[in-house]
């Protein structure tokens, strides 16, 4: 009876269908019942080709002629598995081999971003810090090399998308100008094409880095994802029918801009006083944005156990406290209460959706493409966030997982996904397993490397869940970067200065003795 019952539904659904149709009516008419169900059956059938069972043969060897796709996020943490959608993500964790121990070598983000892009450690790429601070007046020397550099010697165009943070001229492209007077269209986007050029990267065409700031991934994310598929259209597939491999790389802001959550309800002034005049700040903590993805909470995902741990607990390290002092200089500093830790949380893995909301467009543009099974794509961020975990948010300056385990995932056509990968791995092997990545003979990947001391891990794919944590190397060092959180009282004193409009001062009276210090050491002076 059930099965005539609905045949009779499906025929009747069916007459209906011919007699909208001959009316003309169905095509204004997409919401009804029957048209509703004929999609909904169609995409059900249609699975994407990604998503259908591994069925090929593992290569002995790392096979040549793929192309290469390096996402980059910033501020992302490490999850085993999302409390919340990311369909990108997940998608890349089904298809790929994630590596569930990856390190970065050093918070913030000039420093490590100068280790990924480099392979050399922080203390080579003398990025002891964020771009534009007194005692950070110089560039990452594109005479060190870049990944740019390594695989266009290897044979591959290299194209960059997004956030640099590695160039004082791309950190302010209009100097003279306060960041929220800029008007986009008079950023020199030529000028700043040729300085990463300089590093190894063609087709940049972006605003620089003032991306980077207040909301700057949900405002610019979409610029970066938009240039993305501009470029895969107009270069990526031509280049890949000539059979002319291509390395890009895609950097996108969120989740980051959890770095400037203001806590506070609307009307409250308990986070944020004021310390800097609001119309030169766009640093300034900001509330979410008023969209409908932004207003999801998270309850299911339970508050950090130990976010009420004290600063003064016996054994705790005062720098610490020195950080959050000198943060809360930055961004403000708000009570330990849950409401607060919540909205932090909820605010974090929103700015994560966003993200992944771009991630699944530039996958999806594969597809379309028909350059999925020709591309590797390799998933990872510069660091993460502490999100209340300790009593602490930001990107810190001490080493606890949430700041310095991220996440990593590779995606190759040629093996198999779903894989979870334990062996322990860090930033300073990116470059290494890129340019292993390539397949070409050993000669030339160590001739693009030169004496850099990474680890080429892409050798695990063939059986990334059947080798011991200590497979590619037994520690991993971490290099202490941002200066800025070493001294609280000083980070305040700075403040006030740029509060007094009366106050004419230069920068040399900015910098602190270890600054003065640290930046004679750089320069050869000590």
């Amino acid at each position: 009876m059930s099965n005539k019952k609905n045949l009779s539904t499906e025929e009747t659904d069916l007459t209906r269908r011919k007699l909208l149709t001959s009316a003309g009516i169905l095509a204004a008419g997409g919401m009804l019942s029957g048209a509703v169900k004929a999609d909904e059956k169609c995409a059900v059938k249609a699975k994407p080709a990604w998503d259908k069972p591994f069925t090929g043969e593992i290569p002995e060897k790392l096979p040549e002629g793929y192309n290469i796709l390096l996402v980059v996020t910033d501020q992302e943490r490490f999850f085993p598995t999302f409390p919340f959608p990311v369909p990108g993500r997940e998608r890349l964790m089904k298809t790929g081999v994630t590596f569930c121990n990856h390190q970065n070598t050093s918070n913030v983000c000039t420093p490590s971003r100068s280790v990924l892009y480099t392979g050399l450690h922080m203390p080579q790429t003398k990025m002891f810090d964020n771009l534009g601070l007194p005692w950070m007046p110089y560039d990452l020397d594109p005479a060190l090399g870049t990944t740019g550099h390594m695989m266009q010697e290897l044979g591959y165009y290299t194209a960059y998308k997004g956030k640099w943070h590695l160039t004082e001229k791309l950190e302010k492209p209009l100097p003279d100008e306060k960041d929220e007077d800029i008007d986009v269209g008079n950023i020199p986007e030529p000028e700043l094409h040729k300085i990463m050029e300089k590093y190894g990267f063609s087709d940049y065409h972006g605003i620089g880095d003032i991306i980077g700031h207040s909301k700057g991934g949900y405002f610019y994310d979409s610029t970066t994802t938009a240039q993305t598929i501009n470029w895969l259209r107009c270069k990526g597939q031509p280049l890949n029918d000539q059979h002319k491999p291509w390395f890009l790389a895609v950097n996108l802001v969120n989740p980051h801009d959890v770095m400037f959550i203001d806590t506070d309800k609307e009307g409250e002034k308990v986070q944020w006083r004021g310390e800097l005049d609001q119309d030169d700040n766009t640093l300034a903590p900001t509330q979410p944005p008023e969209n409908a993805l932004y207003q999801a909470s998270w309850l299911n995902y339970p508050l950090p156990a130990n976010r009420h741990q004290s600063f003064n607990e016996q054994g705790r390290p005062p720098a610490h406290l020195e950080y959050q002092t000198a943060r809360a200089a930055l961004e403000g500093q708000f009570p330990d209460e849950d409401r607060r830790w919540r909205k932090l949380l909820d605010y974090y893995f929103n700015c994560i959706r966003d993200c992944d909301t771009h991630l699944d467009r530039i996958l999806n543009e594969l597809d379309a493409l028909k350059l999925t099974d020709k591309t590797i794509v390799v998933f990872t961020a510069d660091h993460g966030e502490l999100g209340g975990s300790h009593q602490m948010h930001g990107k810190g300056a001490s080493v606890y997982k949430e700041q310095i385990h991220v996440p990593m995932i590779i995606s190759h056509p040629a093996y198999p996904g779903n894989k979870k990968c334990q062996a322990l791995t860090c930033h300073l092997d990116i470059a290494p397993t890129l340019v292993g990545l390539t397949g070409l003979p050993e000669e030339k990947q160590h001739k693009a490397l030169g004496n850099r001391k990474g680890v080429n891990f892409s050798r695990l794919l063939k059986n990334p869940e059947g080798v011991a944590v200590n497979a590619v190397r037994n520690a991993s060092l971490y290099c202490y970067g941002m200066i800025l959180y070493t001294d609280a009282h000083y980070l305040h004193r700075v403040i006030a200065l740029q509060r007094d409009k009366q106050k004419r001062w230069r920068k040399s009276s900015r910098k602190s003795p270890i600054c003065i210090l640290i930046s004679a050491i750089v320069q050869g002076r000590a």
